[in-house]
């Protein structure tokens, strides 16, 4: 099991706050979906930071890169950045695969997760400036007051307007989107 220590995570109420401060000061971005919100459950709390749409996602393992892209070309990757935090257990430890998150419209489409390693291909020379994903899938432990962030992808339409990122690991929350049209 992956073991993952990353810093101490503010209460939630500071995280809410530094959330709220965000979606005041967010713009709507050409690359991305303004979509922004963070909700509490029982033990876990979960925070959608961005949804930006590519084209393609590069990650590096083992000192190899790897590119991912749809399926379908009319098809988009949707790059779900989200934090998951544990602010009341002693450990919480998560199988996070198939079914773990979904993404919801508000006309009723759920989008399931791609599982990133099933469906990279070998990439030798990824493009300088990409960012390299780092993503929800797999094995965590998450001890009190410590968080994970990473990626969640989606195969989308290009036109896609999610309305809510559901986090079905654990327990359900639902996180939907703070930003006001």
């Amino acid at each position: 099991m992956l073991s993952l220590r990353f810093p101490r995570v503010v209460p939630y109420a500071a995280v809410s706050l530094v959330a709220l401060l965000a979606l005041a000061a967010c713009s709507s971005d050409p690359d991305g979906i303004a979509f922004q919100g963070v909700q509490r459950g029982n033990s876990l709390w979960v925070q959608v930071h961005s949804i930006q749409i590519m084209d393609a996602v590069y990650y590096e393992q083992d000192d190899v890169s790897y590119v991912i892209r749809p399926s379908d070309p009319a098809n988009k990757l949707a790059v779900v950045d989200a934090s998951v935090g544990n602010n009341r257990s002693t450990t919480v430890l998560m199988d996070v695969r198939d079914g773990g998150f979904t993404l919801l419209t508000a006309s009723g489409d759920t989008y399931q997760p791609i599982n990133p390693f099933e469906v990279s291909e070998l990439e030798p020379n990824p493009p300088l400036g990409e960012p390299l994903g780092i993503f929800i899938w797999g094995n965590f432990e998450i001890p009190r007051d410590y968080a994970i962030r990473a990626w969640a992808l989606f195969e989308v339409p290009e036109d896609i307007e999610p309305t809510q990122f559901r986090w079905d690991t654990v327990e359900t929350v639902f996180v939907r989107n703070q930003i006001k049209r």
